[in-house]
């Protein structure tokens, strides 16, 4: 899989590691829509080269879904702790790192510090300067700007049909999620990696929930209940995403309808 050739130079330092086998932990910091997210799955898929090698590998992990010192000191560790021969290291993934807390951010310094022989981390932060000293100290930083064509600056996120508007997301969605079997497990698991794999994320299913008009708001204000009570126990964005999912689906007369004649 090619990298994501928008930040050539960027590109370039990373293929460089890969290369010469000599990743370090990295910080991607700079403005929302600068192209960090790619970057560094696209890196990852590098690294791994192979789906099965990745998932034994690497945790996702949003931090601004609730992650907090609890959820360093016991489910990092014990990722990080276990032990695979595949691949001489284990990477963790950490968006959104600058939502940590000040206690989150010491806790993952220590666990940086105790599991750096056989993990590496990768974290992506909008604004660094919410991080401690102590946790920048133990990164290679690299800044992703706003790519700039032509002169212009433009936005990953928006721009050069990286990814579909908001209004087109819902309407994806809106089109293939009345299609799920409820039936089936499989269907569920399926289409969140689909929706995974087209950079769909938790937070795009809760906009289609709040949005939906198949959904009475009675049960819309339940299942946003159960996403409070429960983000933080979501480590990896696709189990987020199904959890999601599966709550719309139990709550949609639409779906629960169309599936009773199948």
């Amino acid at each position: 899989m090619m990298l994501n050739p928008i930040h050539n130079d960027i590109v370039e330092n990373l293929n460089h590691m890969i290369n010469n086998n000599n990743i370090p932990n990295i910080l991607f910091h700079g403005p929302s829509g600068g192209g960090k997210h790619i970057l560094v799955t696209q890196f990852i898929h590098r690294i791994y080269k192979t789906y099965e090698e990745e998932r034994l590998h690497v945790l996702y992990a949003n931090c601004e879904h609730g992650k907090g010192i609890k959820f360093i000191r016991e489910e990092l560790k014990f990722f990080a702790k276990t032990q695979h021969s595949l691949h001489p290291f284990k990477s963790i993934l950490l968006t959104n790192v600058d939502s940590l807390t000040n206690d989150a951010q010491s806790a993952l310094r220590r666990c940086i510090e105790q599991f750096s022989k056989n993990t590496r981390f990768f974290i992506i932060a909008n604004d660094k300067t919410k991080l401690l000293k102590p946790i920048l100290s133990r990164f290679c930083e690299i800044y992703i700007p706003l790519p700039c064509i032509n002169l212009h600056m433009y936005q990953v996120t928006s721009s050069f049909g990286k990814e579909p508007s908001p209004s087109k997301r819902i309407q994806w969605i809106r089109n293939h999620i009345v299609h799920l079997d409820i039936k089936d497990p499989n269907s569920f698991i399926q289409f969140t990696h689909k929706l995974y794999d087209k950079g769909y994320s938790g937070k795009d299913l809760l906009t289609y929930i709040s949005k939906s008009t198949t959904i009475s708001t009675k049960r819309k204000t339940h299942i946003l209940i159960q996403y409070h009570s429960n983000k933080h126990l979501f480590k990896h964005e696709q189990l987020f995403m199904l959890f999601i999912l599966y709550q719309y689906i139990c709550n949609c007369d639409e779906i629960l309808k169309i599936n009773s004649y199948i």
